[in-house]
């Protein structure tokens, strides 16, 4: 037979015994059939109701501690949105092609421009999600301004969303952050 070990002040779930393996089965408990027990595993059961002697899941975070794991997965929303942005690229007023714009790949273009400059060149290929294209060295340089200033306003725009998360009170003023395109 299969027990449930269980605090009985809170109900919390303190752990499973089988006396085919164990032989001292800790009190308080309740008897489970091997359905039951495989349900409660399956299922991630952490409580038990003392009344009803009946296996369930139970949230024992406090609201503190509710409302800070709100904020974190929040924040890693808002981050991943960021960078899934950035990774859509961005179309400067140089081109209707959707230029890179992480960081990364921002910093590439801005190495290859200072290079194509050093070497007295005019125009350069460069690589966009569209495909290639020839560009003057003088569009490439807008093309950076613009792509910088982007890049910029996306930043910005995660640290002001990061910001509200912070100075948000409760779990439904967290929840109501979104990250818009």
């Amino acid at each position: 037979m299969k027990y449930a070990h269980y605090d009985k002040e809170t109900g919390k779930l303190l752990g499973y015994y089988d006396d085919a393996i164990h032989q001292t089965i800790p009190e308080p408990n309740i008897k489970l059939t091997e359905d039951k027990w495989q349900e409660s595993i399956s299922s991630n059961y952490n409580y038990i109701d003392t009344k009803s002697k009946t296996l369930s899941y139970k949230d024992f975070r406090t609201e503190e501690e509710k409302l800070n794991d709100a904020k974190k997965n929040k924040i890693n929303y808002l981050k991943q949105s960021f960078l899934e942005t950035l990774k859509k690229g961005y179309a400067t007023s140089i081109s209707e092609n959707r230029f890179y714009s992480e960081e990364r790949d921002i910093s590439k273009l801005k190495n290859a421009y200072d290079l194509a400059i050093a070497a007295g060149a005019d125009v350069m290929k460069v690589k966009t999600l569209d495909g290639r294209i020839e560009l003057s060295v003088n569009d490439v340089k807008q093309a950076l301004l613009e792509l910088g200033e982007y890049y910029q306003s996306q930043l910005q725009k995660l640290w002001d969303l990061e910001e509200q998360v912070s100075n948000a009170t409760n779990i439904e003023e967290v929840e109501a952050i979104k990250w818009e395109d």
